[in-house]
């Protein structure tokens, strides 16, 4: 239990640090560190509930900024994907889960390091609703749906705080019949609770370390070293897995 806390402070605080710098990105973190301890399908639920209260704050935070037409229809179809991927991660074969999971981590970095910012999206109505569904299938199966949506609000919006408002409301609003249907399902259980609010708790400081942070160094250089960790991750992931 006690090498659990270790690694759910580690997580959490890295995904508070990561959220703070980009304004998404604190499940990915945490799914780097939880899913060789508990499995895929715990991991991604005990991710969903330490980031439902991170995403609370900050959706409170920027509440006045967020764009509500683009939260709302990105909101809608990705929660109907969700719920739908979160009911058949439960039945699938969890090493094949962990070996996408990986393939998907690989995706994220290569993304990140060679093409984000390269290209746009913009914010029609069919544009919203295909980034929800896309979304919404890394949300429900690794509780990772932010890449995409982060293209889409940041071309979409007009300034950070607009961006991090609408991307935190979406999480927020998202997560809710989420993690209801990991409870119902039976993925996520009571014993998970302390963790939870260790991951929170410890996700707090690591958002303020993570604000201090972005005001004295080189945030882009920090964000290339994570990503390529990211890459590495998955990687190791997928060789563990085939």
């Amino acid at each position: 239990m006690t090498d659990h806390i270790g690694i759910m402070s580690l997580a959490g605080f890295l995904a508070g640090f990561i959220n703070s710098l980009t304004g998404f990105g604190s499940a990915i973190m945490i799914m780097l560190f939880l899913p060789g301890i508990f499995g895929i399908t715990s991991a991604a639920s005990l991710t969903s509930s330490v980031c439902i209260g991170l995403n609370l704050v900050t959706f409170w935070q920027y509440r006045k900024s967020i764009n509500w037409r683009i939260s709302l229809i990105c909101s809608f179809f990705y929660a109907i994907v969700s719920v739908t991927a979160i009911n058949m991660a439960a039945d699938l074969d969890l090493r094949l889960l962990s070996a996408l999971f990986g393939g998907f981590l690989v995706l994220l970095s290569v993304y990140f390091l060679f093409f984000a910012g390269k290209f746009t999206i913009k914010a029609t109505v069919p544009a919203l609703i295909l980034t929800g569904l896309f979304s919404g299938i890394g949300g429900g199966l690794f509780s990772i749906g932010g890449p995409l949506l982060a293209v889409v609000c940041l071309n979409a919006t007009q300034s950070r705080e607009e961006y991090v408002g609408t991307i935190q409301s979406i999480f927020f609003l998202t997560a809710i019949p989420g993690m209801t249907t990991r409870i119902l399902k039976g993925l996520y259980t009571a014993d998970m609770i302390p963790l939870t609010l260790i991951g929170f708790a410890v996700a707090l400081i690591g958002k303020y370390a993570g604000k201090l942070t972005a005001q004295r160094m080189n945030g882009e250089l920090l964000k290339k070293l994570i990503y390529i960790y990211i890459g590495f991750a998955g990687i190791v992931n997928i060789i563990k897995n085939i």
